[in-house]
């Protein structure tokens, strides 16, 4: 299968190269932004309020989407990690402002903190060509607060961050996933076609009850899982946020692996070109984390796993176009920026990083997420914009 198209855009910014990231990303008809606070080239904050740091982001992200060839009205998705519970809302409706008329799929969740106490958001983004004149909308209130419920685009169906709430675990589950059901069959597609699922979850400790809810709900199809802990919402009543991914024809045309710790979920997706993965905790094979208290080391380890499944689907760490770094609240990162094995330092991929309550393990630091597509390492065009 020939590349995709590939442009990796630079900032200019010490940290990118530090810890072999890209501002700004396209492969094919994908454009991606890493995520992005509101921080000018000296360190200093940009805005003192969500809605100011909004602004600064999507300035930021304006320049260096625009140097990857990208349409900033074509952002179908968009990933909001707010530092303050109680601001959640406020940043929803302040991002909804800002993307009047353009409307993507939104997912709003809380998180512990990012670089610096100031910065109260971080912003990841997505767009494709020709979603002004192609992309469909569909709008569900009754499920999503934010933005559109669900986009369709090419074969893609985007599904944005559900927000449950239930008596039990059972039912918030089933409420969530029941309306992922719903939103892919109103897109045109088949819940086999479901390839990824995200549950960001308040209470991390009934994690193994919501895949079990979620298996008995999705039946017999087996999604990739990202399943982290986070801090409650300003809506008690809330117990998950829940995202979803879909590509349709998937049901005829998907390899799943097996997921180590779920066997009610896939460990990988992959799908003609495009790798869905779940997200890489420091586990052995016995499902034992590995390397209590070294970050350093544990995250090595997620990214030699990441590897070894890549390397299985005839992929590498060089086709990963995203890689995420979740670290759990507090745990002390015993390496800087610059130092260790150069994982993504030939493609540089974009990158998120933020602190969250738990995993699932809570001798567990960090857990690692990425996407991969097959190719996508090849080629590549490096840009460079002055933001």
């Amino acid at each position: 299968m020939p590349a995709q198209p590939r442009i990796n855009v630079s900032s200019g910014r010490p940290l990118e190269g530090l810890a072999h990231y890209s501002r700004a990303l396209r492969v094919g008809e994908i454009v991606l932004q890493s995520g992005t606070t509101a921080i000018d080239r000296d360190g200093n904050v940009l805005g003192k309020d969500v809605s100011a740091q909004i602004d600064a982001i999507l300035n930021l992200a304006r320049g260096s989407m625009g140097a990857a060839d990208g349409v900033f009205e074509n952002v179908v998705r968009a990933r909001l990690y707010v530092t303050d519970s109680t601001i959640v809302d406020e940043a929803g409706r302040a991002f909804e402002r800002a993307f009047s008329g353009i409307n993507p799929v939104v997912t709003l969740v809380p998180i512990c903190q990012l670089a610096r106490p100031a910065q109260l958001i971080e912003i990841e983004l997505e767009a494709i060509d020709g979603a002004t004149d192609t992309a469909q909308h569909i709008e569900a209130p009754a499920f999503v607060t934010h933005g559109s419920a669900a986009i369709t685009i090419d074969d893609k169906i985007l599904i944005g961050g559900i927000a449950a709430s239930g008596e039990t675990v059972a039912a918030s589950t089933a409420y969530a996933l029941n309306a992922v059901k719903e939103l892919i069959q109103r897109a045109g597609g088949v819940v086999e076609d479901l390839v990824a699922v995200k549950f960001f979850v308040v209470d991390i400790s009934q994690s193994a009850e919501i895949v079990m809810h979620a298996a008995r709900v999705l039946e017999t199809v087996k999604p990739t899982l990202t399943i982290i802990g986070i801090p409650p919402l300003a809506d008690a009543n809330i117990g998950l946020v829940v995202e979803a991914e879909a590509l349709l024809g998937a049901d005829n045309n998907r390899r799943d692996t097996p997921h180590g710790q779920f066997p009610e979920f896939s460990e990988s997706v992959e799908v003609d070109d495009q790798i869905y993965l779940s997200n890489f905790a420091p586990l052995d094979h016995d499902g034992l984390v590995v390397h209590r208290g070294d970050w350093a080391a544990q995250i090595d380890h997620c990214i030699e796993n990441l590897e070894s499944v890549l390397t299985k689907l005839g992929a590498s760490l060089d086709d990963v176009i995203v890689r995420r770094f979740f670290t759990r609240e507090n745990a002390d990162m015993n390496r800087v920026y610059g130092e260790g094995p150069g994982w993504f330092s030939a493609t540089r991929p974009t990158a998120l990083g933020c602190r969250i309550i738990s995993h699932l393990d809570s001798a567990s630091l960090i857990s690692v997420e990425a996407h991969a597509v097959k190719g996508a390492g090849n080629n590549i065009d490096w840009r460079t914009v002055d933001l």
